[in-house]
């Protein structure tokens, strides 16, 4: 079995590494439905057996709890603001949603991306989460 090499890219901690093996165009598009949002699902039941795909299905599948995480955290911080300050909430809940919005597709964007490159990218934070998860 060939070993995979780290490849640095722009010095970060997110870490890239070729893929064990090629997916066929279908794991792909499996793959790829682990970027979008509870879409993870999908891969995880249909493709569990094959570790390439499995990979991107669990990095999906904490990146969506993520999101989970951030829209309900983002909700009660509007709820307490509206409270305190009605006129000013808006603002501040939208740009902060905005900002996860795009983090959240860019994130998104860069896994596919790296799957159809046919290589393993570990997202920051979230990859190290995901690498503990057994489902």
């Amino acid at each position: 079995m060939e070993e995979q090499e780290p490849i640095r890219e722009h010095q970060e901690s997110h870490q890239v590494t070729r893929s064990s093996g090629h997916l066929s165009g279908e794991d792909k598009v499996f793959a790829a439905l682990s970027y979008i949002s509870v879409m993870f699902i999908i891969p995880l039941i249909l493709r569990h057996d094959q570790d390439e795909v499995y990979f991107h299905a669990r990095q999906g599948m904490v990146l969506f709890g993520a999101e989970v995480v951030v829209w309900f955290v983002l909700f009660m911080l509007e709820s307490f603001v509206v409270a305190l300050m009605p006129t000013t909430s808006f603002g501040l809940v939208s740009i902060l949603g905005a900002a996860a919005w795009i983090l959240f597709v860019v994130l998104s964007t860069i896994g596919i991306y790296f799957i159809f490159r046919n290589k393993k990218w570990e997202m920051p934070i979230l990859g190290k989460i995901a690498k503990r998860i057994e489902v």
